[in-house]
């Protein structure tokens, strides 16, 4: 298939996606994360492997996917679950717990600067010098801890929701929360559509990306449509993808947590009734879905299927067991597939560094071309 029909064909993918994300956002969300994404993680791994991962050390990878592990143990009640966390801290790892909880930004923004670092020189000192200056960035931009205390008047309740205010709107705390979730799936996938599209000087390339935009836009703009979300689809949304659809609600909808409480944040009703607040899911299920429909639909230019017989059907039994996983309980997927989304991400960084970069260059080297055409 020609780079041209592969445009052509992910638009229609997008478009695909943005209707059944406006119609049901939470359902085809929550369908794409179960089904589409496992089978995503696993094949992408496997293609990025054989790739050394892009970058040039030999143990990158592991350093990378270390950093992967100290941040889903910074989450670990959300991601192993109590019973897994109450055994980890019966076994003398509560201080562990307790700092990585408190420090769960800065090792994001270790894992993903790292992958800078290790992609931009191959010399040890260099890469212990740009590790340390990582280091010190976590220090002076430290997000501010999560608030916890009683609230027995206007006064502290007025303070509890200024210190949330202070720790969900630092820079620092969007970018971990964003960044294994909505910087990888639409952000990432985004420059790779213009990578591509600069690379080859490719019209059908630049209208991919335009469309991709402009879909992303369509998730706020289209006035609410659908139906009610079913029961399941409330339950298994509102439990560990709440966090994700407030964000967006204090970060692009303009409001703060005084806003979130009087709006029912306590039994988080309002976000499948707000009209905002239903625009933000479109928008999450939509690049969710895209990104998974885009990877499959590049099969035949990127051959992430060309492996060993062996290995693609054992992803394929890891597949069919992590769907398993889902439909016998969605909350135990979850735990599963969001330890393998997040090893994923982080083993992607290199490749999304060097995507940024030849983007930067190609730019640059249509300006040069620029000047040298306007110097004549």
């Amino acid at each position: 298939m020609s780079a041209d029909r592969v445009n052509y064909l992910n638009i229609g993918l997008m478009v695909l996606s943005l209707a059944a994300a406006c119609v049901l956002p939470f359902e085809v969300f929550l369908f794409s994360y179960a089904v589409l994404g496992p089978l995503h993680y696993l094949t992408e791994i496997s293609w990025l492997h054989d790739r050394r991962y892009f970058s040039p050390g030999r143990w990158d990878a592991l350093v990378l996917l270390g950093f992967a592990f100290l941040f889903l143990l910074s989450a670990s009640a959300l991601v192993f679950g109590e019973g897994a966390t109450a055994w980890m801290v019966e076994r003398g790892g509560e201080p562990l717990l307790a700092f990585l909880a408190r420090n769960g930004a800065d090792v994001a923004l270790l894992a993903f600067g790292s992958a800078l670092v290790f992609v931009l020189t191959q010399r040890t000192y260099a890469r212990i010098g740009g590790l340390a200056l990582l280091l010190l960035a976590a220090y002076l931009f430290h997000v501010p801890e999560d608030p916890v205390f009683a609230v027995s008047s206007q006064a502290d309740m007025d303070a509890y929701v200024a210190d949330l205010n202070a720790r969900w709107m630092h820079p620092y705390f969007a970018f971990a929360v964003y960044l294994p979730t909505l910087l990888h799936v639409y952000v990432f996938t985004g420059a790779f559509l213009l990578y591509g599209a600069l690379k080859r000087s490719s019209r059908s390339g630049y209208a991919a990306f335009g469309v991709f935009v402009v879909c992303a836009l369509a998730c706020f703009m289209i006035p609410p449509i659908g139906t009610q979300p079913t029961a399941w689809a409330q339950t298994n949304y509102a439990g560990p993808f709440v966090d994700l659809s407030l964000a967006l609600l204090l970060h692009v909808g303009g409001l703060d947590w005084g806003d979130l409480a009087r709006m029912g944040r306590a039994d988080q009703a309002f976000l499948f009734t707000d009209a905002l607040a239903i625009a933000a899911a479109r928008f999450i299920a939509f690049a969710y879905t895209y990104h998974y429909l885009n990877w499959f639909s590049k099969t035949e230019v990127i051959r992430w299927h060309d492996v060993p017989r062996a290995r693609l059907i054992g992803v394929g039994v890891v597949w069919a067991i992590s769907v398993g996983l889902f439909f016998y309980d969605y909350a135990v997927g979850f735990r599963w597939l969001f330890f393998l989304s997040f090893a994923h991400v982080v083993l992607e960084f290199p490749l999304n560094h060097k995507s940024f970069l030849g983007i930067g260059n190609e730019l640059a080297r249509r300006v040069r071309t620029f000047r040298a055409l306007s110097q004549r």
